[in-house]
């Protein structure tokens, strides 16, 4: 009884956040059956998510990783048709390009690295001679190898569960690591990894970090990281910022409400990537 008087006091609010479509859908679930939508957005999304796949063949279509294959599979839950239209996380594409470029890296070490959105596309670019991808779930390794295989970068790819320094520590001497660029997305983890002891390990080399500050309540442990971070780095904030579907010429035929439906990257809020670059570079 006490299960069914919550699900009607969930009602409301339900209503109030999604609509009847919503209502429907939620309803839906509470009966046993499988309905991955919230509300009429997030099947619009799912049908254009199939619309580029079709459209795209599975190959980012625009942008600094155009050409990479994709699996017409997701590891996340949501549609992000944005991935294959080659503008997702399209500022961090941006900064990770440049900052190959400007220094040569050798290396490039993912920790996070889902199916390799970045790691198999700066590796199939030839802008470095060897990635390591760290995946704490079996499916998304399972995905990082397929989509390195595909992309025919599997003999530059080495593939590790949770991320961890263990294997650097033991592998990278201090020449190796001012040749490596760090992308970290781990979900809030960083700052359980990144110690003061780690990022002095790390003070040679470039790391590009997603920045999930809000999930911490300890407001202290974010005091610390910062401070250490500005012990060994010279820190730059990358912001979330807006896309322009319009400059995808494949686009030019959808409705302007789906164009902009498609930029959807399911965030909960506008993202800050931390740029940490050495002092004593």
């Amino acid at each position: 009884m006490f299960t069914v008087f919550r699900k009607i006091k969930n009602i409301v609010p339900t209503y109030r956040e999604h609509g009847l479509d919503g209502l429907l859908y939620s309803i839906l679930r509470n009966l046993g059956f499988k309905c991955r939508y919230h509300n009429f957005i997030d099947k619009r999304l799912h049908i254009l998510t199939k619309k580029i796949e079709k459209i795209s063949n599975d190959v980012v279509m625009w942008g600094p990783y155009k050409g990479t294959k994709l699996l017409n599979q997701t590891f996340w839950f949501v549609d992000t048709p944005n991935r294959l239209i080659g503008l997702y996380e399209y500022e961090v594409q941006k900064k990770l390009i440049e900052l190959v470029k400007k220094h040569e890296f050798e290396y490039f070490i993912n920790f996070g690295a889902a199916d390799g959105y970045h790691l198999i596309s700066i590796l199939r670019q030839r802008f470095v001679k060897k990635g390591l991808g760290f995946e704490i779930s079996s499916e998304g390794r399972k995905f990082l190898q397929k989509t390195a295989d595909i992309n025919s970068v599997s003999d530059k790819i080495e593939i590790f569960e949770k991320a961890n320094l263990e294997y650097i520590r033991e592998k990278f001497s201090e020449e190796m690591l001012s040749k490596t660029l760090f992308l970290i997305d781990i979900e809030g983890d960083e700052f359980d990894l990144l110690d003061d002891d780690a990022l002095k390990f790390l003070s040679k080399s470039t790391l590009v970090i997603e920045n999930h500050d809000f999930m911490i309540k300890n407001k202290e442990k974010i005091n610390n990281y910062f401070s250490n971070i500005k012990k060994y780095f010279n820190l730059e904030y990358l912001k979330y910022s807006s896309r322009n579907p319009n400059v995808v010429s494949e686009l030019n035929n959808f409705l302007e409400m789906d164009k902009w439906i498609m930029m959807d990257e399911a965030r909960p809020s506008n993202m800050t990537w931390l740029v940490l670059t050495p002092k004593n570079k």
